[in-house]
């Protein structure tokens, strides 16, 4: 990250919480789902997100009901 300690802020920019049982909409694609998330405020960097999708193996057509646990994790 490259982040000074001291720079707490930017640093919050880098960490997330991804409770352990996360319910996403079953009726959305994981593609929909990053979709959706990625029109909150803030954006989303769109380079970066398929770069994630294919570092971490995601299959984002599939509806996120229909997920293994373990890829569900991993989005959003």
């Amino acid at each position: 990250m490259d982040v000074p300690v001291e720079d707490i802020e930017r640093a919050h920019r880098h960490v997330a919480y991804v409770p352990g049982d996360v319910a996403l909409w079953p009726q959305l694609t994981g593609t929909e789902a990053l979709h959706l998330l990625g029109n909150l405020p803030g954006g989303v960097d769109l380079a970066l997100r398929d770069e994630l999708i294919k570092r971490l193996l995601l299959e984002p057509d599939r509806r996120s009901g229909r997920m293994r646990r373990a890829t569900g994790r991993r989005l959003p």
